[in-house]
């Protein structure tokens, strides 16, 4: 079988499961936002992106949000390939806060879920929200074959050593006049 003529999936509908607590800290509280997991498969509930609830006690509230997708890029096999080779595999959401939300209490949105470790880092490195949670088995499948389809690791070469010493008398006689024209 010729893996390179598989058609791993390019992009899938995931939803994320979000948990908003409220934190007290003195006479002040506010709200701390944890990414739960992501859901893939049959358990994605499609639509357009939004919350919907699906549970509330008095510690926590819990939200699940639709309308996103994972997109498998071949700019990001080499991320990939690292993220897979971790004992355990990880989803990353990226999330940003909604300043303008009239509830302040849902101000934290997702915005993506990717499975590169290097978009999770520049996401931070921009002072975004990023959560990760342990990858999904479908996606885990889904990811491996995209990636054995499309990655190739580059062959490792032994640079070749400057020889220091010799540059320099070469460079050190090119600078000499040469006195026996």
């Amino acid at each position: 079988m010729d893996l390179h003529a598989f058609a791993a999936p390019t992009r899938f509908p995931v939803c994320v499961l979000m948990e908003r607590r409220l934190a007290r800290s003195g006479p002040w509280s506010e709200y701390q936002w944890e990414c739960v997991s992501v859901l893939a498969g049959e358990q994605v509930v499609s639509g357009e992106p939004g919350w919907t609830l699906v549970s509330e006690d008095a510690q926590r509230t819990r939200f699940l949000w639709s309308g996103l997708e994972v997109e498998f890029t071949r700019d990001a096999c080499e991320s990939y390939w690292h993220n897979l080779q971790n004992e355990i595999p990880y989803l990353f959401v990226l999330c940003h806060r909604d300043e303008g939300a009239q509830d302040a209490s849902m101000a934290v949105l997702p915005a993506r879920v990717s499975a590169s470790q290097d978009e999770a880092n520049a996401a931070m490195e921009t002072e975004g929200l990023v959560y990760s949670v342990p990858m999904p088995d479908t996606v885990i499948d889904w990811l491996e074959r995209y990636v054995v389809a499309n990655y190739a690791p580059m062959e490792k070469k032994k640079r070749k050593r400057r020889d220091w010493a010799q540059e320099s008398e070469d460079n050190a006689k090119a600078r000499r006049p040469d006195r026996f024209h």
